[in-house]
């Protein structure tokens, strides 16, 4: 598990990338300026920090906000403009991917541009939170995905709430896991490790959580998240975990069920 406040890079290849399938970072779009994203990767995840600013592609042009969430696909020449405030965003792609496979991807439906503003993502929230759900999320996916819970075919993403004194079960799966905290309240963490005693880690490591902190959660690693502050906490996770579906091999595990 290794936390960082900013970028983060894995070495070992010959192209960017924050674990071997997937890149990740923060970017800055001052006022007025325009950048590309999407270049090279298959499909991609936006979150927007702050600011806000439009997301323009062939099809269409949407006007973006903080809080707002896009799944996107590569290679479509996709551009964003920073508003009167600049953008600020946090993007995940499977760039990396590609530049190993050494393809270039022609994407279909199976990857379609598709926007959760905030305000339909914090009332789908709201309704768990009313109806007395304390662990609660939100799976991005859309029409051209109708039978995974998919962002895009590679790309697994979720937005995750816990509310004080709730936890995420203790899990593993073989997917590794990027955890971006939105909001990492005052005394959230999370706790991994091996082995299993009871259905819990035994001599757990804790990572506690702060805001803008990005996490890689090893592949098969006992772990969980809990909020043991007194306000609700959010984060944004990313997977690339649509091929292991595909193959039948997330094992997906709960300590519980041990």
């Amino acid at each position: 598990w290794w936390p960082a406040m900013q970028r983060v890079l894995f070495r070992s290849v010959a192209w960017p990338a924050t674990m071997p399938d997937l890149l990740a970072g923060n970017v800055m779009v001052a006022a007025g300026d325009t950048t590309r994203i999407g270049d090279g990767a298959g499909g991609g995840i936006l979150l927007i920090l702050a600011g806000g600013g439009t997301l323009q592609s062939d099809q269409e042009q949407v006007e973006l906000r903080a809080g707002d969430i896009a799944c996107l696909p590569g290679n479509q020449g996709i551009t964003v403009s920073g508003g009167s405030a600049g953008l600020h965003y946090f993007f995940v792609d499977d760039s990396p991917l590609l530049s190993y496979l050494g393809w270039e991807v022609k994407t279909t439906d199976r990857t379609r541009f598709t926007h959760y503003p905030a305000e339909v993502l914090k009332a789908r929230l709201d309704e768990y939170e009313a109806a007395g759900i304390d662990a609660s999320g939100v799976f991005l996916s859309h029409q051209g995905l109708p039978d995974e819970k998919l962002a895009t075919p590679h790309l697994f993403a979720h937005l995750n709430r816990l509310m004080p004194g709730a936890r995420n079960t203790v899990h593993a799966h073989a997917a590794p896991a990027l955890t971006y905290v939105i909001h990492g309240g005052n005394n959230c963490y999370s706790l991994l490790g091996e082995p299993l005693v009871n259905g819990e880690i035994e001599n757990p490591a804790r990572v506690d959580w702060v805001d803008g902190q990005l996490s890689i959660t090893p592949p098969n690693l006992w772990h969980g998240h809990f909020n043991d502050g007194d306000e609700p906490i959010l984060s944004l996770v990313i997977q690339p975990a649509g091929l292991y579906y595909n193959d039948r091999t997330m094992n997906f595990q709960f300590a519980d069920q041990q």
